[in-house]
C-alpha cells in the first residue's frame, strides 16, 4: 500500500506567476517573427540617436555635486568659457632661447597663433610679450619683439629686458633658459569638446620644425577622448571575437554561436540608441557599458539553448509546444537574474559622483534590455532550427568539474580556512586603498602625451593654473584706488 502510494506522482509545484510565465512563453513563440522584425527596426532606428553620443572626459566628471569647489568651477566656466590653455615648451639647447634665429622663429609660431582667432584668445611667448620701462623718465609699454630679430645687438637687448622683469623669468622659460614657454588660451566655446582636437592641431601645425612638448589640461582631456574611443573599440571587438571563438570551440554548434552573436550584436545597438536618446556621453567608465550588455546576454542564451538541449526530443515532436515548454522554462530564472542585476546597479545611483550614477542607471537599463533581446533573438533563431535528431548535450571541462565538486564534501575545513584568510587578505588590502583621481594617471607611463606632462613638470614644474578670481562686490570696482 505504502508502495502503490510513494509511487503516485506528486502534483508539481505551481511557480510564481507560472500562468503569465507560459502565456508570455506562448506569445513570444507564436509572434516571434514580428518580434524580430520589431527589434531590427527598433535597433537599427535606434542607430539614428547614436549620433548624440560625444567623448567626455573632463574634471567635472570626479566631483561631488554639492562640492563647493565643483560649484565654483562650473560658475568661472560659465563666465570664462573655459580654463584651459595650451603650454609648449620648446627646446632652445642648440642654438640657446635668445639667440636671433630662435627668438625669430619663436616670433613667428607665436604671432601665427596669434592671428588665429578662431580658435585662441590670447598668446604669451618671449615673442609675444609686454614691456614695460622707463626711457628718459617717461614710463613706456610696448612689445617686448615687434618682429623677427636680425642681430645679436638686438637679441641681447631682448634677453636684457626679459630678465629684467621677474614674471617673465618665471613663466616665459625654465631656469636654465634652455627651454622656451608659449602659453596659448582658446577661445570661450560652448561647444569645446569637439572643437579641442581642432585647436590642438593647429597649435601642432604651427609649431612644426621645433622640438617640443606639449601640456595642457585640453591636451589631456583629448587623449582621454580618443582612447576611450580607441580602447572601447578594441574592446569591444576583442570581447566579440573571443566569445564567438570559445562557443564555437567548446559546443560546435552553430545555432548557439548565431544566438550568442545576434544577442551580443542587438543588444550592443540596442544600448547606443537608448543611451543617444537622452544625449548622453562617454567617458573612461561608461565606454564598457556596451561591452557589458554584450556579456550579460550571453549568460541567458546559454541557459536557453541548454535547456533546448534537454527538450530535443520534445521539439523534434512538435517544435511549437516543444518551444513554448522551453521558454516557459527559461523566462522566470533569466528574469530574476537579470532583476537582481538591475537592482545592483541601481544601488550605485545613490552615489554623488555623476560618472558612477550615470552608469548605475545605465547599466540597470542594459540589464533588463538585454533580457528582452535575448529571448526574442534566441526565439526567433531555434524557431528555424529544423532537429532531425536528438541533440548530444556537450559539456566543456565536466570531468575537472565533477572532480572539485567530489573533493568539497572531504576537504571542507581546509576549504573554509582557505576561505577565510582570503577575506583577511581581502579586507587588509582594501585598507591599502588609495583615492588618487588625477586624470594624467590613467594615461599609461608610455603615453606620449603623458611623457610630454612629465617632461614639463621636471623642466618647467607644475604648468596647471590656479585661477584666483578677486570680488570687488560692485560694478567697476577693480578700477578704484582701494583695491
Amino acid at each position: 500500500m505504502n508502495e502503490q502510494l510513494n509511487n503516485v506522482d506528486k502534483p508539481q509545484r505551481k511557480r510564481f506567476a507560472d500562468r503569465q510565465f507560459k502565456a508570455a512563453a506562448r506569445f513570444i513563440v507564436r509572434y516571434r517573427r514580428g518580434l524580430a522584425l520589431l527589434l531590427l527596426i527598433a535597433c537599427v532606428g535606434g542607430l539614428y540617436f547614436a549620433r548624440n553620443i560625444n567623448l567626455d572626459n573632463s574634471l567635472e566628471l570626479w566631483f561631488l555635486e554639492d562640492d563647493p569647489t565643483l560649484a565654483a568651477y562650473r560658475e568661472f566656466k560659465a563666465k570664462n568659457g573655459n580654463d584651459e590653455i595650451i603650454l609648449a615648451m620648446i627646446d632652445c639647447r642648440r642654438d640657446g632661447m635668445f639667440s636671433p634665429a630662435m627668438l625669430s622663429a619663436v616670433y613667428k609660431a607665436s604671432k601665427a597663433i596669434e592671428d588665429d582667432t578662431d580658435n585662441f584668445r590670447r598668446v604669451l611667448s618671449v615673442g609675444l610679450s609686454p614691456h614695460i620701462g622707463l626711457q628718459n623718465d617717461e614710463l613706456i609699454i610696448e612689445d617686448l619683439m615687434s618682429g623677427p630679430v636680425e642681430t645679436e645687438a638686438d637679441a641681447a637687448l631682448i634677453r636684457e629686458r626679459f630678465m629684467d622683469d621677474p614674471f617673465k623669468r618665471m613663466i616665459l622659460q625654465d631656469a636654465s633658459s634652455t627651454w622656451a614657454i608659449i602659453i596659448a588660451e582658446p577661445v570661450a566655446t560652448p561647444d569645446m569638446d569637439t572643437r579641442r582636437p581642432l585647436i590642438i592641431e593647429s597649435v601642432r601645425k604651427k609649431l612644426a620644425g621645433f622640438e617640443y612638448r606639449l601640456a595642457g589640461m585640453g591636451v589631456m582631456y583629448d587623449e582621454l577622448n580618443r582612447l576611450s574611443i580607441l580602447d572601447g573599440g578594441v574592446f569591444n571587438a576583442v570581447a566579440y571575437a573571443v566569445i564567438a571563438i570559445l562557443i564555437f570551440g567548446l559546443y560546435r554548434s552553430w545555432a548557439f554561436l548565431f544566438m550568442a552573436l545576434g544577442a551580443m550584436l542587438f543588444s550592443g545597438m540596442s544600448f547606443l540608441g537608448f543611451y543617444g536618446l537622452f544625449d548622453q556621453n562617454f567617458n573612461m567608465v561608461t565606454i564598457v557599458l556596451p561591452t557589458l550588455m554584450m556579456i550579460l546576454s550571453v549568460s541567458d542564451v546559454a541557459y536557453v539553448y541548454n535547456n533546448y538541449c534537454f527538450n530535443s526530443d520534445r521539439i523534434r515532436k512538435n517544435r511549437e509546444e516543444g518551444l513554448v515548454h522551453v521558454f516557459n522554462e527559461v523566462l522566470s530564472p533569466c528574469l530574476f537574474t537579470s532583476l537582481t542585476n538591475t537592482c545592483g546597479f541601481f544601488a550605485l545611483t545613490a552615489s554623488s559622483l555623476s560618472v558612477l550614477r550615470t552608469f548605475g542607471w545605465f547599466a540597470g537599463f542594459a540589464s533588463m534590455a538585454e533580457y528582452v533581446v535575448s529571448m526574442i533573438v534566441s526565439v526567433y533563431i531555434l524557431g528555424r532550427v529544423e532537429l532531425k535528431e536528438e541533440i548530444q548535450i556537450k559539456r566543456p571541462m565536466e570531468p575537472q568539474i565533477n572532480w572539485i565538486v567530489k573533493q568539497v564534501p572531504v576537504y571542507y575545513r581546509q576549504i573554509l580556512v582557505f576561505f577565510a584568510l582570503a577575506a583577511v587578505l581581502g579586507v587588509y588590502g582594501i585598507t591599502q586603498l588609495n583615492v588618487d583621481t588625477y586624470s594624467m594617471g590613467f594615461l599609461h607611463e608610455k603615453n606620449p602625451i603623458r611623457v610630454d606632462s612629465d617632461k614639463v613638470e621636471a623642466v618647467y614644474g607644475n604648468y596647471l593654473p590656479l585661477e584666483v578670481r578677486l570680488m570687488t562686490g560692485k560694478r567697476g570696482g577693480i578700477l578704484s584706488v582701494d583695491f
